[in-house]
């Protein structure tokens, strides 16, 4: 069975529809590669932990059996909401029948938009707002943004005291309220109190619309699929018409909400009618798209993963393949809350324990994670795997990941991570298959033993991924190296066996982890923060602590330098390379440790390529081999050229140094300016060599098309920013020589005046100038 060991990228889908901003779906693509490698048609596929479509949809596509489960119904609802319905006009008719149903004797839609209603400032005829703004403390709104259909003024207005007329025939403990906590929390539940809480997010008017709407889908269709397609709706609007959106975040499309579950001094609430209709586009939107394939072989259900172990025959499943879930507390809360709401108390029981780890309990959530890696192994083939898929900027998520199913009886396979600095991500794919015999050397060693051999494999892997990367490395590349290394020699399962009972595993690790970075004479910090927190400014915008080696004896070339040289040659040997296909090849290319960023690969692929057709590319016609030749040709000439005019004694390259130069013009006896001219943005050959001092100024000559990518790699790379900047060395790009060439009159003191323009660095503390 073919193996994968190299990064797998996916396709993030513009999200639409109810839980988009908090639910973490698996990337389009990255099933379907695993899905291949590792099962064959008719076998059957697991995502225990589903939060999107791809899997069900990838393994239907391939021919496997899939199940796909959440211990949150409201996920489920999330992702299979509409899939019961068989075309647009069912859903029509189902809206177009609720909005007719009487209430209080008039249409609900002409009783809930009545809520809202208050008189024009022009016309004075009543009409909805759209939105109000509140102000939390007054707990009363202050102003309401509306349009006129009739006179066609509106805007942002102050609310007037007649506005304020709707609010007072809602009574904020009446029929509503009882009724929504009571389906969240029946009297005498333990979590009763906790659901008031919750409920306060909503104001009066709010949750009155909202459990008006949903009494109404209830009465209408009590056993039908258009119950299920409306709450779907409804979903979406019990999150958009919370208390928790910032007003002055009111145009900033998908706003974010107060994680802190307490609403903002200033916040919106939004017309439940109105969100309600822009919910039903919504619905109308994903049902453009084919419908999930669901059937005795696609399925899809709401079940925790102690029950489905249950249900499920021993070393049925093939594959489990899933992105796992976050450590989210406000999910968490508004989930328990949204499940009791829409689907009753049994629902929101689901996520009831979790309501009580408010603060992050990374402990606790390793041994939830680990009994339900353990519960799913007998259900696991012995020759199936384990793929983990996800996107993440926590830390202890992937140490937690690795301590419960190295704990659980599952032996790492393969783990890679690309650590894109400049999009700040941190993408994970990691592979385990069932361990099938204890692993020799398991022994439970005393605590100084452990952490002794914590610390020895800790800077071991940290050399070894900054030596096959040749470059210094942030903490999140080193951690993801460390942690893996610790997996497979097997310290993470005997930390949790020895120190389990009495004091957390993952601390105990992540100490020893630390204390072996900051003791270790080999390796070097370079710049971050004092030490402390390894990962301190990777996430914040600052410079982060990066680390490199004291001995760079046997260090591998810059993997940036690497892949510059890779995506040249894909473009090179194509007539047209779509991007997808570069990604592809550049992941092959350099697999696991050496998994590049994309920003990286986009870096290059600009530097050297021009877009012909979307989404496909060739190399730019100035870096066809013959043109590049000719264009070199060219700029020595002129490099001779203005170094006479300007008065030096030119020669080509210079004798008494053992760097290259192309160029050097000389003052006397004593080289001035040395030049190397050089049609790549690989430059650590020459910025480290210490006989490139030789000449008062030293000078690279490059296109133009380098410069963004000479700017990625300094921005990364610190090193290269400070041998630039303490070598002296200026760039000047082709086009720019071709300008001073072409001047009638030129002095040495004009050349000097045209120093910065158009520099390719102004953001490291010393301009590097054209000249």
């Amino acid at each position: 069975m073919a193996q994968i060991e190299h990064f797998v990228p996916g396709r993030v889908a513009q999200p639409i529809g109810p839980l988009a901003q908090m639910l973490r779906p698996m990337p389009t693509g990255v099933a379907e590669a695993y899905i291949a490698a590792y099962t064959n048609p008719g076998d059957q596929v697991l995502d225990p932990f589903c939060e999107g479509e791809a899997v069900l949809r990838e393994a239907a596509a391939a021919g496997r059996a899939v199940l796909a489960v959440n211990f949150n119904p409201i996920a489920i609802l999330a992702v299979r909401g509409l899939a019961g319905l068989a075309d647009r006009q069912i859903l029509d008719a189902a809206l177009t029948r609720l909005g007719d149903a009487l209430k209080a004797g008039r249409p609900l839609r002409e009783h809930l938009n009545a809520l809202y209603s208050a008189p024009c400032i022009q016309c004075h005829r009543p009409v909805p707002a759209e939105y109000l703004i509140w102000n939390r403390d007054r707990g009363e709104p202050t102003e309401r943004y509306y349009h006129c259909p009739a006179c066609g003024s509106g805007g942002l207005v102050p609310v007037r005291p007649a506005d304020l007329e709707a609010l007072e025939h809602i009574d904020p403990r009446g029929f509503s309220y009882w009724y929504t906590l009571d389906r969240i929390a029946p009297s005498g539940d333990p979590g009763r109190d906790q659901a008031r809480r919750l409920l306060d997010i909503y104001t009066p008017r709010a949750l009155h619309a909202l459990t008006t709407l949903l009494i109404k889908v209830e009465t209408l269709y009590p056993d039908a699929p258009q119950q299920e397609a409306l709450k779907w709706i409804l979903l979406r609007c019990l999150e958009q018409c919370h208390s928790l959106y910032a007003a002055d975040e009111q145009d900033k499309g998908e706003m974010a909400w107060s994680r802190s579950l307490r609403p903002p001094a200033r916040f919106i609430e939004r017309n439940v009618w109105l969100t309600f209709q822009r919910a039903s586009e919504l619905a109308r939107q994903a049902m453009s798209s084919p419908a999930l394939p669901l059937s005795d072989q696609v399925r899809i259900q709401a079940r925790s993963v102690r029950r489905l172990s249950q249900e499920l025959p021993a070393a049925s499943i093939a594959l489990i393949v899933t992105v796992p879930p976050a450590y989210d507390y406000p999910f968490w809360a508004l989930s328990y809350l949204w499940n009791g709401w829409l689907l009753g108390p049994e629902a929101a029981a689901a996520l009831k324990p979790l309501l009580e780890y408010r603060r992050p309990d990374w402990d606790w959530y390793r041994r939830a994670l680990t009994a339900a890696w353990r519960a799913l192994r007998p259900t696991l083939r012995d020759d199936g795997h384990v793929v983990l898929v996800f996107t993440t900027r926590q830390f202890p998520l992937l140490e937690v990941s690795l301590l419960a199913l190295d704990s659980a009886g599952y032996e790492l396979e393969h783990s890679i991570v690309q650590v894109d600095e400049a999009r700040q991500d941190r993408d994970y794919r990691l592979v385990f298959s069932p361990e099938l015999e204890r692993r020799s050397g398991q022994e439970i060693p005393v605590p100084d033993i452990l952490d002794a051999a914590i610390r020895r494999t800790a800077v071991g892997a940290a050399q070894r991924v900054i030596r096959l990367r040749g470059e210094p490395l942030t903490w999140s590349h080193l951690h993801a190296a460390i942690y893996a290394e610790l997996a497979r020699e097997g310290l993470l399962r005997q930390a949790v066996a020895l120190f389990a009972a009495d004091r957390q595993p993952g601390e105990f690790v992540a100490q020893a982890v630390s204390n072996a970075l900051e003791t270790c004479p080999e390796l070097a910090r370079i710049g971050g923060p004092e030490p402390g927190d390894l990962g301190e400014g990777e996430s914040a915008g600052e410079e982060p602590l990066r680390w490199w080696l004291t001995n760079t004896a046997g260090v591998s070339p810059p993997l940036a330098d690497r892949v510059e040289e890779a995506v040249y040659e894909s473009l090179r040997d194509s007539l047209a390379l779509g991007k997808e296909a570069l990604l592809e090849q550049m992941y092959l290319r350099f697999p696991g440790l050496l998994t590049p960023a994309a920003s990286l690969i986009d870096a290059c692929l600009v530097s050297y390529g021009v877009e012909i057709t979307p989404g496909y590319w060739q190399l730019r016609p100035e870096d066809l081999p013959k043109h590049r030749e000719r264009e070199r040709e060219q700029v020595l000439e002129q490099l001779f050229s203005l170094g006479r005019r300007l008065g030096y004694t030119v020669a080509e390259g210079d004798i008494t140094s053992s760097q290259p130069w192309d160029v050097v013009w000389i003052e006397g006896q004593v080289p001035a300016y040395a030049f190397i001219v050089r049609w790549t943005a690989i430059l650590g050959d020459l910025l480290f060599d210490k006989a490139a001092e030789t000449a008062e100024v030293r000078c690279l000559v490059i296109p133009g098309g380098r410069a963004s990518l000479i700017n990625y790699k300094m921005w990364f790379n610190p090193l290269l920013r400070r041998a630039v900047v303490r070598g002296g060395w200026q760039f000047i790009k082709y086009r720019h020589l071709r300008r001073i060439v072409a001047a009638p009159d030129l002095t040495r003191h004009d050349l000097k005046r045209i120093v910065g323009l158009d520099p390719i660095i102004e953001q490291f503390g010393a301009q590097i100038p054209l000249f």
